[in-house]
């Protein structure tokens, strides 16, 4: 739990265990967080005390939040077109740096398909819930280039 006092006006992302969310209200003996899927989850402040937390609002250096998300597709899809979809559609997304370069890693062979990781900075955690959105965009990408072959 950070030690300064929070304020009321300023996002505060926060990881607590597996929960992520918007810090909405910090009481006596409770954190309230709203999730990217819009529930609201209270966590005791002995947890918080007790726990590793992950503060995505805070500034560590000057490229910002490295935020990423995993796909899967299918062998027949040639790695190095897979790679430059997603880097475009990384680019496309608003909220996200283009410099640092969004990069990607092979994370998993799988039976029927490779993982594929994107990575990009943000300037802020308050970005978190725009970079969903890459996934939308590059299944959506991939589908369109895919039935135009």
């Amino acid at each position: 739990m950070p030690q300064r006092t929070h304020r009321t006006n300023q996002l505060l992302w926060l990881k607590v265990g597996d929960k992520i969310g918007d810090v909405t209200e910090i009481k006596l003996k409770e954190t309230l967080i709203k999730s990217i899927k819009n529930e609201m989850i209270c966590i005791p402040n002995a947890q918080l005390l007790n726990s590793e937390v992950v503060n995505y609002s805070r500034k560590v250096d000057g490229r910002g939040l490295m935020v990423h998300t995993t796909v899967g597709i299918g062998y027949e899809e040639p790695p190095k077109k897979i790679k430059a979809m997603l880097i475009e559609a990384a680019h496309r997304t608003q909220g996200l740096r283009k410099s640092p370069e969004p990069f990607v890693l092979w994370t998993q062979l799988a039976d029927y398909a490779i993982n594929y990781e994107i990575n990009a900075y943000t300037s802020r955690g308050s970005s978190l819930p725009k970079f969903c959105r890459i996934f939308a965009r590059t299944l959506s990408m991939f589908l369109m280039k895919t039935k135009l072959k």
